[in-house]
């Protein structure tokens, strides 16, 4: 199916990043933002990403993520490993496993799965094609009965450049 939704949802949003080397090749990064928005009303958000390579083609990330905000129930949560593999400059593949939910609600694990996703660049340079292949068990309630679930998409990407946009020195 497809879903349009045109509404307008306004929103004022900060962030602070920083991050640390971990080892000789580990990277661990921190992110906090804090938001006001009328649909989620005010908000803050954590994230840590921990990184590692593996061998010289593929990079292990661990993600946490961490949100509070009045239309959440408590504290809205996930977690997950992904698995990047890079065949060569154009082509890559991504393995994903991860859970999520949210702390007070009935069910506090909402979600769990796992997904593989293909990408290669398309036509140009900057322009990447995504094939996307998942299967999930959800559930909302005490009452549901957690039934698989399937996902199969495709997405593109369009990678700017600080130059493309003409930002950097001199200008």
């Amino acid at each position: 199916g497809v879903d349009v939704d045109s509404s307008v949802d306004p929103f004022v949003r900060t962030r602070y990043r920083h991050f640390w080397l971990v080892g000789d090749d580990n990277l661990l990064r921190a992110r906090q933002t804090v938001y006001y928005s009328d649909e989620k009303g005010l908000g803050s958000g954590t994230r840590f990403d921990f990184e590692r390579p593996v061998g010289t083609r593929s990079l292990v990330r661990w993600a946490t993520n961490l949100t509070f905000d009045d239309e959440t129930e408590g504290a809205d949560w996930d977690t997950g490993i992904t698995l990047y593999h890079g065949f060569t400059p154009d082509r890559a593949i991504a393995f994903f496993i991860g859970v999520d939910g949210e702390s007070k609600r009935e069910v506090p694990i909402e979600d769990y799965g796992t997904s593989v996703t293909y990408r290669q660049r398309m036509l140009r340079e900057w322009f990447f094609g995504e094939l996307i292949a998942g299967v999930t068990w959800p559930r909302e309630t005490l009452a549901d009965q957690r039934e698989v679930a399937f996902h199969v998409g495709f997405g593109f990407e369009i990678q700017f450049s600080a130059k493309d946009l003409g930002v950097g020195k001199g200008q």
